[in-house]
């Protein structure tokens, strides 16, 4: 007999195993397949590496140029000086201090002892806008929140709080819940409609 080709040879086999073994190659043959690397794949990107790898050192270089540009513009000077002035040469000699004369000790004294009446002054009258502002904000605060309490309930109009010309409230608050000390406090600044 002549040597028979693959194809002969499936076909003899399909036909003496049945449809239900040949089915079951078939499956097996299938995962085999999957099952198996193919190395086409690998090869061609081993090859291509090389390449890519060189892509990656221009991405780099270019980055790296972009950076010390901007660092350049950013700056305003030169990159070389930005260097120059960051190496200390060892035949550089340094320059001895200066030595200047001591002045009039008592005159500086003096010129400090003003200065500190100067920022104690300053300082006084900062601290007092400061108190002075936190007073007239506390007061908005009462204002807001008594108005806003009235107009939310539909309680009587007539029961609204309203500055005075001088940073007073006409009558204290009547439906908050204020404690003692923040009554006494708001006492301060009651006048009744002036």
């Amino acid at each position: 007999m002549a040597a028979q080709e693959q194809w002969e040879i499936d076909l003899r086999n399909q036909l003496l195993d049945g449809p239900e073994l040949q089915k079951e190659k078939m499956r097996k043959e299938r995962v085999r397949a999957s099952l198996t690397p193919d190395p086409e794949p690998l090869r061609t990107a081993l090859k291509k590496e090389p390449e890519s790898l060189l892509g990656y050192y221009v991405i780099i270089v270019l980055l790296i140029i972009m950076s010390l540009f901007i660092y350049n513009q950013k700056c305003g000077g030169d990159i070389a000086s930005w260097f120059a002035n960051r190496i200390q040469f060892a035949d550089e000699k340094k320059t001895p201090p200066v030595n200047v004369p001591p002045a009039n000790k008592s005159n500086d004294i003096v010129q400090l002892k003003l200065d500190m009446e100067k920022m104690k002054q300053d300082i006084e009258i900062m601290g007092n806008k400061l108190k002075w502002n936190s007073d007239r904000i506390a007061l908005m605060g009462v204002l807001m929140n008594e108005n806003f309490v009235i107009m939310g309930n539909n309680y009587d109009r007539s029961d609204l709080i309203f500055f005075n010309a001088d940073w007073t409230i006409n009558k204290m608050p009547r439906y908050l819940q204020i404690q003692e000390n923040d009554r006494k406090y708001l006492q301060k600044f009651v006048k009744p409609n002036q």
